[in-house]
C-alpha cells in the first residue's frame, strides 16, 4: 500500500491542473531524497536512489515550476537539511556539501553530502554550465554517479566530498533547452543521466486557482514521515551465527530484487536488445542509462510501500509503467525538439557515427537512426557535394542497397 505517493497525487490532483506525471515525478523525488544513503539496490557496487529528473514541457502553460516546488517544500517539511542551495557555483555547492551537518561540530563525519537539488528554473543552471564550460557537467555526472571528489584550489584548502549521493529535479521548458543546448549536448554524459518527464496529455485548466487542499498535504507529509522513521530504524537479518549471539542489525542496507521483479527486469532487458538496432544513435547510447534510471525508480515504489523487504513485483511494474510510458517517449521528444535545426552538429554527429561502423554505412540506417530528422538528408547531400563522402551502391544478400562512404 503506498503510504506516500498516492496521498501526493491526491492533493497534486486538486492543487494544481498540471499533467499528473509531473505530480508523480515529484512524488519520486520526493522519496528519493529521504531514502538517499539509505537504501539501495544490492546490484553490483550498489545501485543508489538518487534520480536526475528534468520536467519538460512547454513555456508556462504546463506548471513545471509549480511541479518542482511542490516536491521542495515536502521535502523541506520532512527533513529540511537534505535540500541543497539551488543558487550556488560548482565550488560553492561542493564546499557546502563537504561541511558538516549543521548543529554538527567542526570535523565531524556527518556531512552534507546526501542533498537533493530542485531548479525550477534549470535555465539557470545551464546559463551556468554554459559560463563554467564542460567541467560543471563533468562535476555533475561524479555527483549522480557518487564518486568520491577532490579539488585542489590554490588560494584555500581542498574540497572533498566522500560518496555524494545527490538528486536532482529540473523544470525546463522546450523553448529554453532549445536557447542552450546543442545536438552535441547529447552526446556527453550529463543529459544522459536524466529522466524526462513531460506531459502526455493536458489537463483542462482551472478557471481559478484552488484553495490549497491541506487534509490531503497533511495525509502525504505524514506519509514521509512514516518512511523516514523506517528508514531510520535498526532492522534484524537471518539468524545468528550460533546460538545466544545477538542478531546482525542494520540502519542503512541495500533491498533485493524478488525473483518476480528479476524477470520482468530481464524481459524488459531482452526487449531493449531487439529494438536496438531500430533506434536512433542517441536512443541506443542512452538505454543503458535508462535501465540503471528504472531500477532506482522501482526501488523508490518498494520504499513508498515497504522499505525493509526486496523489490517486488507490483513495485517493477509501477517503475516500467512510469518509465516506458512516460520517461522514454519524453526524452525522444525533447531531443528532437532541442536538437532540429542543429545542421552544424547534426553533421558532426553523423560523421562520427560513419567512422565508428569503419567508413561506410546504408543510408537507410542513417535514417533510421535520425528518425524525423528532416536535416539529415540535406547533411547527406552536403558531404557528397563538399567530397566528404560518396555514395555508393553495394549488393547484401539478394538487394542493392545505398551505403555512404567516407572519402580517404
Amino acid at each position: 500500500m503506498s503510504r506516500f505517493i498516492t496521498p501526493f497525487l491526491d492533493f497534486f490532483q486538486k492543487a494544481t491542473d498540471a499533467p499528473m506525471a509531473y505530480g508523480e515525478a515529484a512524488a519520486l523525488m520526493a522519496v528519493s531524497t529521504i531514502a538517499l544513503g539509505r537504501r539501495w539496490v544490492n546490484i553490483g557496487e550498489g545501485i543508489q536512489a538518487n534520480l536526475f529528473m528534468m520536467i519538460v514541457g512547454d513555456s508556462s502553460v504546463s506548471r513545471k515550476s509549480t511541479s518542482v516546488n511542490y516536491a521542495k517544500k515536502m521535502v523541506n517539511f520532512v527533513e529540511p537539511r537534505r535540500v541543497a542551495p539551488n543558487d550556488y557555483t560548482m565550488e560553492a555547492l561542493m564546499k557546502w556539501m563537504g561541511d558538516p551537518l549543521e548543529g554538527e561540530p567542526k570535523g565531524s563525519k556527518l556531512k552534507q553530502n546526501n542533498v537533493s537539488i530542485f531548479s525550477d528554473e534549470f535555465g539557470t543552471d545551464l546559463s551556468r554550465m554554459t559560463a563554467y564550460g564542460p567541467t560543471m557537467q563533468a562535476d555533475f555526472c561524479r555527483l549522480y554517479d557518487g564518486e568520491d571528489i577532490t579539488k585542489i584550489r590554490i588560494t584555500s584548502s581542498p574540497l572533498v566530498v566522500i560518496r555524494p549521493r545527490v538528486s536532482m529535479l529540473a523544470g525546463a521548458a522546450y523553448q529554453m533547452l532549445q536557447q542552450h543546448l546543442t545536438a552535441k549536448d547529447w552526446t556527453n554524459g550529463f543529459l544522459m543521466r536524466f529522466l524526462y518527464v513531460g506531459p502526455q496529455y493536458i489537463r483542462q485548466k482551472f478557471s481559478r486557482q484552488p484553495s490549497r487542499p491541506q487534509l490531503e498535504w497533511d495525509i502525504a507529509q505524514n506519509g514521509l514521515n512514516d518512511i523516514l522513521t523506517e528508514l531510520n530504524q535498526p532492522v534484524q537479518f537471518g539468524q545468528p551465527a550460533l546460538p545466544g549471539l545477538p542478531h546482525t542489525t542494520r540502519t542503512w542496507f541495500g533491498l533485493d530484487l524478488s525473483p518476480q521483479a528479476q524477470w520482468m527486469f530481464d524481459n524488459l532487458n531482452n526487449y531493449f536488445d531487439s529494438i536496438r538496432t531500430t533506434l536512433s544513435f542517441i536512443a541506443q547510447t542512452y538505454i543503458e542509462r535508462f535501465k540503471v534510471s528504472l531500477q532506482k525508480v522501482a526501488l523508490l515504489y518498494q520504499i513508498d510501500e515497504d522499505s525493509t523487504r526486496a523489490i517486488s513485483a507490483q513495485s517493477m511494474q509501477k517503475a516500467i509503467d512510469f518509465c516506458g510510458n512516460i520517461c522514454w517517449p519524453s526524452f525522444q521528444v525533447a531531443h528532437e525538439k532541442t536538437t532540429s535545426g542543429e545542421f552544424a552538429a547534426l553533421a558532426e554527429i553523423i560523421m562520427n557515427v560513419i567512422t565508428a561502423a569503419g567508413g561506410s554505412v546504408q543510408i537507410r540506417d542513417l535514417a533510421r537512426q535520425f528518425p524525423n530528422n528532416r536535416q539529415v538528408v540535406k547533411v547527406i547531400d552536403h558531404m557528397t557535394c563538399g567530397d566528404l563522402a560518396k555514395r555508393k551502391k553495394v549488393v547484401v544478400g539478394n538487394s542493392v542497397v545505398e551505403t555512404l562512404e567516407l572519402t580517404a
